[in-house]
């Protein structure tokens, strides 16, 4: 809730308070109010604390109906009041959007007529949901938009949530982008530790990155589970790539005096060769927020609503910086311009996430990942240096490689035979890590299935003998043993 959503409001509200008898007199004063925000900012809080700091009458419409709202309307007679309709989202969602916006229309013109000294809140979590008619300003007077709180109202809010003896100045320092929900969250994991005292400084602050940042109902915010780099194998040279232009900028920030970091890294490869658990890790090892989406959730069937999920992305990464934007998938959400299959979407998706990356407002501190099994699907827009300044092409194994999987994936099992991983990565030619996990993974189910105690090493080549994508790489020497 930045300092322009807040204060404005209250502006609003206290003008109207103390003004609320020559408000009838005048139609130039902003009444009807669409209050927007992400799930947890602190929309419905705001008002009430609003309401019970100056003893005024708080009426909630909590439908659809005429006559119920009537009722509502005709419920307090104090000369100033504030009529609230929460998660107005949730209520028009089920409905045909042309009824909802008529019963919009006839109750802020009833507000006018009945209550001209009232005023009425919509606290919505994604407006661009409500309909044209709905979120532009011919139905409310004003837009307000409730934002991450500022370092002073985080100072504030942690004031009030924890006991004295606490820096609360460093706290909010290191709370940059959390919303207020976070912040609670934050405090309950602190006192729940504290174990009956009230927690101190050093106790807030270790569980900060406990804390998933700004985790509504739509969330995209990757949860990291603890990968490393040793869960993986067979491509040292690629690791150490990926960490030298995104897991050493982020994690060495001041001992880069000045020289620019790469905005922005492009893994493109065949399929199940660790793009994906390549992102994971860095999830887990950066110590940065991790921000992930692809295709399937970005899409919608509102006209707009795409883009904004992919600017409120960015705009939670920047406020939580150092942060990964992972995009998986990429080709599936942006594509190339002018593709016959492209209805337009495609298109303003990528002109604004071109736009976030290279755009007026600059990504400080803030990596842009990507993963696709396409490259030539891309637009080349993207591939130019100061957006995806680097691309690293992520490939099958080769036999030293696979050998080194074969032995990751094998180590894992306890009860197993003396089995040689040289000769299992020989039977093998171009497969990818995935495919190596598969195998072992379905000879140790079958040897559990058997009820035998001990994986052998003719288990697993019988397992390579069966599977089709093996037997195209399998060297014909082995075809017939």
């Amino acid at each position: 809730m930045g300092q322009g959503g807040r204060e404005v409001f209250r502006e609003h509200f206290m003008f109207f308070l103390e003004n609320a008898e020559d408000i009838k007199e005048t139609e130039c004063v902003a009444q009807s109010f669409l209050i927007h925000g992400q799930s947890g900012s602190g929309k419905k809080t705001v008002v009430e604390r609003l309401c019970a700091e100056n003893s005024v009458d708080l009426v909630r419409i909590d439908t659809l109906c005429e006559a119920t709202s009537r009722q509502c309307l005709e419920k307090t007679h104090s000369p100033f009041c504030v009529l609230l309709m929460e998660g107005v989202d949730v209520l028009l969602g089920d409905r045909d959007m042309e009824a909802p916006e008529v019963f919009l229309v006839w109750l802020v013109h009833e507000i006018r007529k009945r209550r001209p000294s009232s005023v009425f809140l919509l606290a919505a979590t994604a407006t661009t949901t409500l309909g044209d008619s709905v979120s532009q300003k011919r139905i409310f007077d004003r837009r307000i938009e409730m934002e991450r709180p500022s370092a002073a109202e985080r100072e504030a809010i942690l004031r009030e949530l924890v006991s004295g003896g606490v820096d609360f100045a460093s706290v909010a320092k290191k709370t940059v982008g959390f919303l207020p929900t976070d912040l609670l969250h934050l405090c309950a994991l602190a006192e729940d530790g504290a174990r009956g005292t009230g927690p101190t400084t050093a106790e807030i602050e270790s569980q900060i990155e406990h804390v998933e940042v700004g985790r509504g109902r739509d969330n995209r915010v990757a949860v990291e589970d603890g990968c490393t780099w040793s869960d993986i194998a067979g491509m040292d040279s690629l690791i150490r790539d990926v960490r030298r232009y995104i897991e050493y900028p982020l994690l060495h920030r001041d001992l880069l005096h000045g020289i620019p970091k790469p905005k922005g890294v492009l893994l493109h490869g065949p399929p199940g060769t660790s793009k994906t658990t390549i992102a994971r890790i860095l999830s887990s090892t950066c110590s940065a927020r991790f921000f992930s989406i692809d295709g399937a959730s970005l899409y919608s069937c509102y006209s707009g609503e795409s883009e904004r999920i992919l600017r409120d992305l960015f705009s939670s990464a920047r406020a939580v910086s150092p942060s990964i934007v992972f995009l998986d998938e990429i080709d599936s959400i942006v594509g190339k311009r002018g593709a016959k299959e492209d209805s337009g979407v495609r298109e303003r998706i990528l002109a604004t996430l071109l736009n976030e990356m290279d755009g007026v407002v600059e990504l400080q501190d803030v990596v842009v990942l990507a993963a696709t099994n396409r490259l030539d699907r891309i637009d080349e827009a993207l591939l130019r240096p100061g957006r995806f300044d680097k691309i690293l092409r992520v490939d099958y194994p080769d036999g030293r490689g696979r050998q080194a999987i074969f032995e990751l994936c094998l180590g894992r099992i306890e009860q197993k035979s003396e089995i040689d991983c040289a000769a299992l990565s020989s039977m093998t030619g171009e497969i990818s890590g995935a495919e190596i996990k598969d195998v072992c993974q379905e000879a140790g189910y079958r040897v559990f299935c058997a009820g035998r105690d001990t994986l052998t090493q003719e288990d697993i080549v019988a397992v390579l003998r069966e599977k089709e994508y093996f037997t195209k790489a399998m060297p014909a020497s082995w075809k017939t043993q």
